[in-house]
């Protein structure tokens, strides 16, 4: 079963059409006791990353999302903003505090840019791969984006794809059992379909 996180973040029904067509069982789970029934999770999202970190406190999601991914290292897929929330530190409207499961800070795409570029960053980007193994398979792909901020990781390993805005920008991490990506998947047709198939049989052990 794959348990695709509800803290008041849109963008849940495409995401679970998309496993939908590709035959997976999944369900939308909005409390801790309904994640621990799940093999593995989806953490989407569009939207501020202040109030969506207070959402999955208030609701007991935090803690949760923690005893299933580090905890008990079972496989957790980020999207957007759901990639955004592993920062230490997020910087969007106000600074605070994220989840921590990668060192570094998420704040807006213009402090990487030097210049005026639209915000936000919409449309196809081809996403370079940059760490085999990793779900985005051994080539280089065209997925589609829609943020305005974006993850800095500390830590370069974290890093296993790269895409560019007029500057090359982390595009997916991997951090043992948990993989994200910036992109949106269930956006990216027959790309995206090819990742969220490789989540649903991911075994990072």
């Amino acid at each position: 079963m794959i348990g695709i996180v509800d803290y008041g973040a849109s963008n849940l029904r495409s995401i679970e059409n998309a496993f939908d067509r590709l035959g997976e069982e999944c369900s939308i789970v909005s409390a801790p006791d309904q994640i621990v029934n799940c093999d593995r999770l989806v953490l989407p999202g569009t939207g501020a990353a202040g109030p969506a970190i207070g959402r999955l406190a208030e609701t007991g999601l935090l803690e949760a999302l923690d005893e299933f991914s580090r905890r008990h290292s079972r496989p957790m897929l980020g999207i957007c903003l759901g990639m955004q929330l592993l920062a230490e530190t997020l910087d969007e409207f106000g600074v605070h505090r994220g989840l921590g499961w990668t060192s570094g800070h998420t704040g807006p795409i213009e402090r990487l840019i030097k210049g005026r570029v639209p915000v936000p960053h919409m449309g196809w980007g081809l996403v370079h791969v940059s760490s085999a193994g990793s779900l985005l398979g051994s080539r280089d792909a065209f997925y589609y984006f829609a943020h305005s901020n974006i993850l800095f990781p500390s830590d370069d390993r974290d890093i296993v794809g790269t895409s560019e805005y007029l500057v090359e920008f982390p595009a997916a991490v991997q951090i043992g059992s948990i993989f994200a990506v910036q992109f949106h998947p269930e956006k990216s047709q027959r790309a995206g379909e090819i990742l969220l198939e490789r989540f649903a049989k991911w075994d990072p052990s």
